[in-house]
Parts: C-alpha cells; structure tokens; sequence
C-alpha cells in the first residue's frame, strides 16, 4: 500500500508498506479521505516522535473484515474517528463494564456514569461501533466507525440507554 509518510515538515515522502495483517476482531479500510491537524505538523509537538503515518478522521471502504466482526461486511462505507491519549489508562478489570450503564470509577458525587453508555448507545443506533484499546500506564484509544449514511430513523420512545 501507498502511503505518505512523514519525517518532519521538510521532509514527507510516498513510499510502499506492507498491507496489514487484520485480526479476529479487526476490519481493514482502504482510505479515501483523511484529516490531519496542525499539531501534526508542528515540530515541537513532533520532536523525538519518529516517522510516522498520519492521518484521522477517515473514511473509505473496507476491504476485509475479522471473523469476530458481524456488523460490517467488505465493501461497506465507513468514517473512522480515533481519539488517544497518553493518560494513566483504564484497569484491565474495568474495561469489560465501561459501557454500563452508572458505572463509574470515581468517588460518589464526581460522576454519574451515563456517558459512555449513552455514546455507545448513540453510535449502535447509528449503525456504528466503537472499541476501546487500554494499556496501564500507555494511554487509551477509542475508535468509532460509524456508516456515511447513518442508518434508518427508529422510533424514540422504543430505545433506551
């Protein structure tokens, strides 16, 4: 595959990698339109960074699709928003509950526990997904890969959180 890859603002080249190598639970998308920030170009934010291939907020087509995946299909049209941070990242033994309903991991009166159950809810109405990947100590990233066109509007009062 074909991609720009970037070693600083002076100095980004095309050059050919291999395709990836999909997982049970991953997809593969052939991008046909990406963003990139400007704090991706920023030499200070970069420094001691390394090369690397930027690019978020895309969309394309997916070309292949893991065993474990049943929503999506090749062929099918997909965005993909990716948020990471470089934070303390969640414990392995409450990721499996984060969308729950009311779960929450600070102390009583600081949260309620809804928000990342009422986004899962939302982007599954939508006819998307979103995973979320933890490491302690490296970060969290969320990926959510939602269908251009949304799917058919459901009626309010048959959904819940």
């Amino acid at each position: 595959m074909r991609v720009a890859m970037y070693y600083n603002n002076h100095d980004v080249r095309l050059e050919e990698l291999p395709v990836p190598q999909i997982g049970p639970g991953e997809l593969l998308v052939r991008i046909e339109a990406s963003g990139i920030c400007g704090s991706d170009v920023m030499e200070w934010y970069r420094r001691g960074r390394g090369s690397q291939v930027l690019g978020h907020e895309v969309a394309g087509e997916i070309v292949q699709v893991g065993q474990e995946i049943s929503r999506f299909k090749p062929g099918d049209r997909v965005a993909v928003i990716t948020v990471a941070d470089t934070g303390p990242g969640i414990p392995g033994q409450d990721l499996p509950r984060i969308f729950e309903p009311f779960f929450s991991t600070k102390e009583t009166g600081k949260g309620v526990g809804l928000g990342l159950a009422i986004c899962h809810s939302i982007i599954e109405e939508l006819g998307g997904s979103i995973t979320v990947q933890s490491r302690a100590g490296l970060g969290t990233t969320v990926c959510i890969l939602l269908p251009p066109d949304g799917v058919p509007v459901l009626e309010a009062s048959s959904h819940a959180v």
